[in-house]
């Protein structure tokens, strides 16, 4: 009402001047105020919401941050009206529904990621076989595959003549026979299917992807990397013959369960990614030796054995024993363990033996046992050469640290029975760390001495991937 009655004034007393001190920045706006052509501001300036020139908020979208992204008329607005408005919002070009985002439809995205989620509308990588014009998807990548690339392979009643195609596949070891630097992915297309009992040596690069696929073998099969090479083996569902090894080479292991199987590397780089490993205290083992790096994560481990020997990464994974076998041994090289739950029900289990790693450290781990009965095996045997630190004793061992020399431990939290290895670190009834010890359920309970009680400055990430910086969670957060 003031800027109209000053407009009144001005134009009562002075015919068809307009007041020089009233803005209008688009046609709706000036006709509502009565004139016939848009009264913009000065440099640096922006027609403010009472038609009065102010400071300007920004001159492109790059002056706005996220929640408001678009820059319109010299202020940061979080909505849109077209692709236009957020052509140079970073990651955000397309305009859906008033607001930026990253796309549409896949047509928007590009080759690597290349699947538009329907639900974020943003660009990533593809996560199912069904998302590509192949039908097939390399996971552990996010890349379709294109179709020349693949040798298309199926069950024990596929053809063993041909070129393995997408309309014609080929029995496995027929197809196994086909791959090159070319067609280096052998995808199953489904069912199960038996493997040659011979090695199988990779040159370049090989990729053996499932939908799952149950691979079954009468004898030992084996596949080796040497020295530039790499096997990738992904959606796989694996017998205790099979043999993985990589001499020198690459290999990668994502979403295979694997039943008794092994797989090793040996100067070599060897990662795995979301699997899940059974053995039965005896066979079943995955791990490095030599001059290799070794990365284990986000995997479920049952009586079998991860070794180290290597530089090696083992996060945010879940160990479980039922059997005298610990399920982790690092020895040599330096290993980074953290935020890994550690699980057995077997009372004379010396859960994780770590020896001889300078450099490595031991953090953000929960190390539980489920028997009732108090014991004296160790949740883990080190020596001097291991800092261990912010994890969850809960172990129910009057012995909980054992080794080699003295096992410094700190900003760590021990039940009542490890009293006397706890030394100055926190003591409490283990009954209250947990949401519920009784039924495996290892999330910290809400009154948990285990909450925010982690050294200073230190950033953990959860199991779900989320950093914790300040004072963390001891112990491995959000454990699953």
């Amino acid at each position: 009402m003031r800027i109209s009655m000053a407009l009144l004034v001005v134009l009562a007393s002075c015919g068809s001047t307009a007041n020089p001190n009233v803005c209008c920045a688009t046609t709706e706006q000036c006709t509502a105020l009565g004139f016939d052509e848009l009264r913009p501001c000065g440099a640096g300036q922006a027609c403010g919401a009472d038609n009065a020139c102010v400071a300007a908020e920004c001159e492109v979208n790059a002056d706005c941050d996220d929640a408001a992204p678009v820059c319109r008329l010299g202020f940061c607005e979080s909505t849109c009206s077209g692709d236009a408005d957020c052509a140079d919002v970073e990651g955000r070009t397309h305009c859906l529904d008033s607001a930026c985002v990253g796309c549409v439809d896949s047509d928007q995205c590009g080759a690597s990621l290349s699947i538009c989620d329907a639900e974020e509308h943003s660009c990533r990588g593809c996560e199912l076989d069904s998302e590509c014009l192949s039908g097939v998807c390399i996971e552990i990548d996010g890349v379709c595959a294109e179709e020349a690339r693949v040798v298309y392979a199926t069950g024990n009643g596929g053809a063993t003549t041909g070129e393995c195609t997408r309309t014609s596949p080929c029995k496995l070891d027929y197809a196994l026979t086909k791959f090159r630097a070319t067609r280096d992915v052998v995808h199953l297309v489904s069912g199960t299917a038996s493997l040659p009992s011979t090695t199988v040596e990779i040159v370049g690069g090989l990729t053996l992807d499932g939908a799952p696929t149950q691979l079954l073998a009468s004898a030992t099969p084996s596949f080796t990397a040497n020295a530039g090479s790499s096997l990738t083996l992904e959606g796989l569902l694996l017998g205790n013959t099979f043999r993985a090894t990589s001499m020198g080479g690459v290999m990668r292991v994502f979403d295979v369960q694997a039943d008794r199987a092994t797989f090793t590397s040996t100067d070599g780089t060897l990662l795995v990614d979301k699997c899940t490993f059974r053995g039965d205290g005896l066979t079943g083992a995955v791990g490095c030796s030599g001059t290799g790096t070794f990365s284990f994560r986000r995997s479920h481990v049952f009586d079998a054995n991860v070794g180290s020997g290597c530089n090696a990464t083992i996060e945010r994974n879940r160990f479980e024993a039922t059997q005298t076998a610990g399920p982790l041994t690092v020895q040599g090289g330096k290993a980074i363990v953290e935020n890994n739950v550690f699980v057995t029900s077997d009372s004379g289990t010396d859960m994780i033996y770590m020896t001889g790693g300078v450099g490595s450290t031991f953090r953000f781990n929960t190390i539980v046992s489920t028997n009732p009965t108090t014991y004296s095996a160790a949740a883990i045997y080190c020596d001097a050469s291991i800092a261990i630190s912010n994890n969850i004793f809960a172990y129910n061992s009057t012995n909980p640290i054992s080794g080699n020399g003295v096992c410094t431990v700190t900003s760590s939290l021990f039940d009542t029975q490890g009293t006397s290895d706890a030394g100055a670190n926190a003591v409490g009834d283990r009954q209250t760390f947990f949401t519920d010890l009784s039924h495996a359920d290892f999330h910290l309970a809400p009154g948990s001495p285990a909450r925010d009680a982690g050294q200073l400055g230190l950033v953990q990430t959860d199991i779900e991937g989320t950093l914790r910086d300040g004072n963390p969670d001891i112990g491995a957060y959000e454990a699953h």
